[in-house]
């Protein structure tokens, strides 16, 4: 099944310099889930942010929302894994899959300005 799954799959990037297929910017509903793609320096520093309108609006309609992080599963090319939940019939459902290149304010305050 791997073996399969591999063949499908491109190589994982060995820099932040890299492009996204096109599979990977859009949901299977042919709609952008790709929301944000940046660089905060030339070449490095990239934050990424995928989100579809729908969870998008599900975001912005929440007046509660969870964030929470993990640092051990992330490639190379990226410090985090950042997601954020919008609160909707009494549950957490995630809304934006970011990845990070660090944990710096600057970082999180990019983030949240685009959004």
């Amino acid at each position: 099944m791997s073996k399969a799954r591999r063949k499908n799959t491109p190589v994982i990037p060995s820099g932040v310099v890299f492009d996204i297929p096109e599979f990977y910017e859009q949901t299977l509903s042919c709609q952008r889930f790709l929301f944000m793609d940046l660089f905060m320096k030339c070449g490095q520093d990239r934050i990424l942010v995928f989100s579809s309108d729908q969870q998008l609006q599900l975001l912005f309609d929440s007046e509660i929302i969870f964030m929470n992080s993990t640092f051990d599963i992330t490639s190379a090319n990226f410090k985090q894994v950042y997601l954020i939940h919008a609160h909707k019939f009494d549950q957490g459902l995630p809304v934006a899959f970011c990845l990070l290149p660090n944990k710096r304010g600057k970082t999180y305050f990019e983030l949240f300005e685009r959004l």
